[in-house]
Order: structure tokens, then sequence, then C-alpha cells
């Protein structure tokens, strides 16, 4: 499966098919969320920031990133861990008003 970063038009800008695991999560009735780790590599650094969307070519659902950690596991390697969640919890965080 391929990971693609995507422009605020949400076409395709990049895409990074080398990662050490992906856990990506549809759901049904309710918001999906995934996460992501890869090397940590300039390349990644530069791509996988907070803010920035996600698509999946096996998914309809469209991911955010909201954090990007970077962290040493057990063998040394040093790694970088984005998670975050499908694009429905826009509508979570929206500001309803009375329109006054």
């Amino acid at each position: 499966m391929e990971v693609y970063i995507l422009d605020d038009f949400l076409r395709r800008t990049a895409v990074i098919d080398l990662y050490e695991s992906l856990i990506w999560t549809d759901r049904y009735a309710d918001k999906g969320d995934f996460e992501l780790v890869v090397p940590s590599l300039n390349q990644h650094r530069r791509l996988l920031v907070p803010g920035t969307q996600l698509a999946l070519t096996d998914s309809d659902r469209v991911m955010t990133i909201e954090t990007a950690d970077i962290k040493t596991d057990s063998e040394g390697r040093t790694l970088l861990t984005a998670t975050g969640v499908s694009l429905e919890q826009m509508l979570e965080d929206r500001i309803a008003t009375d329109g006054v």
C-alpha cells in the first residue's frame, strides 16, 4: 500500500511507500484514525507535519496529521511516528453560531 501526501486541493503531491508500520482504520459510524511509522529522514520530516492530509490507495477516507513525534526504538533506529484522524473530525471542530 502507498500513502499519498495531499495538497490543499486534495491532489497527490508525494508518495510514501517505504514505512516501518502503518495502521489505517476506517470506521463506518465514527471518525477513522491512523498511525504511520517511518525512518526519520529529512524528506519524511518535511512531509509529515501536523496539518498535512494523507490518502491511501485502498481507502476512500482522507486523514489529517495531528502529531509527528521522533523517537528512538529499542534497536537504536530513529523513527518518525505520525498520528491523526479522518476529516470527519473537522465536523466536530466547527463552531456553530445562531447567526448573530
